[in-house]
């Protein structure tokens, strides 16, 4: 019988566990803080203004301002042969046909105005639903 021989059997031990634990809570731990970050953060609208700057001043179009007043901005388009008007309904700016149909060009807007700085220019404001504003001149092409 030999009494030196050690017992040498591997196995998990307790620090392993420990680890493991330690490692699977700080990925817990991070899944929840990107999932808040992700649902808590305000949309930047500034991009979507920006497009809809680009569709209505777009060659597209080539809008011809026709008459602003406090509802409805009046457009025509000599490319199309068409008139158009945009106006707010509800949380969205529209581009409407005179007779059917509509592009929504710009949503979440909780207000806007507008008016006529020249016969071809007009000055549009608003505010989005986050409180983010926005302004600014567009030209057209004069009629």
């Amino acid at each position: 019988m030999n009494l030196n021989k050690v017992n040498k059997k591997t196995g998990f031990l307790m620090i392993d566990s420990i680890i493991g634990l330690l490692i699977c809570g700080m990925g817990v731990w991070l899944i929840y803080f990107v999932v808040q970050s992700l649902t808590n953060s305000q949309y930047d609208y500034r991009l979507d203004y920006q497009l809809f700057l680009q569709t209505i001043e777009s060659d597209e179009f080539k809008f011809q301002l026709e008459k602003v007043d406090a509802e409805t901005i009046h457009f025509y388009s000599p490319k199309t042969n068409k008139k158009y008007r945009l106006s707010k309904y509800n949380d969205t700016l529209r581009l409407q046909g005179a007779t059917k149909g509509h592009l929504p060009v710009l949503e979440h807007v909780k207000k806007v105005h507008w008016e006529s700085q020249s016969k071809s220019q007009v000055l549009i404001k608003g505010e989005f639903d986050n409180g983010e504003t926005f302004s600014s001149s567009s030209i057209f092409d004069k009629t």
